[in-house]
């Protein structure tokens, strides 16, 4: 189960619902409120930039994630599960 605290980290999943490009998926471990995220859209089932964790929580036996929007601070107004979250991945310098 995934729980909020201050100092913890996200680790890889390795299952089969790991993601085709290999990032990992917010799975089994302690998620720091205000971490980057990526969400699953679910018209295109595509994953989006620039959301970040709220706020867990603790319902139907199961966590779920409260998500913001970091360009103007707007809560999505939904819960999202854990396979529909991914840790953000910082943009490459493909010129260096």
């Amino acid at each position: 189960m995934l729980r909020a605290e201050p100092h913890s980290r996200l680790l890889d999943n390795q299952d089969e619902a790991a993601p085709a490009d290999g990032r990992s998926v917010l799975c089994c471990a302690a998620v720091r409120l205000g971490t980057h995220v990526e969400v699953r859209t679910r018209f295109e089932d595509r994953w989006s930039r620039g959301f970040e964790v709220a706020e867990v929580v603790h319902q139907h036996d199961r966590d779920q994630f409260r998500i913001r929007r970091r360009s103007d601070g707007s809560e999505l107004p939904v819960l999202f599960d854990e396979g529909d979250l991914r840790e953000e991945r910082r943009r490459s310098t493909w010129w260096v």
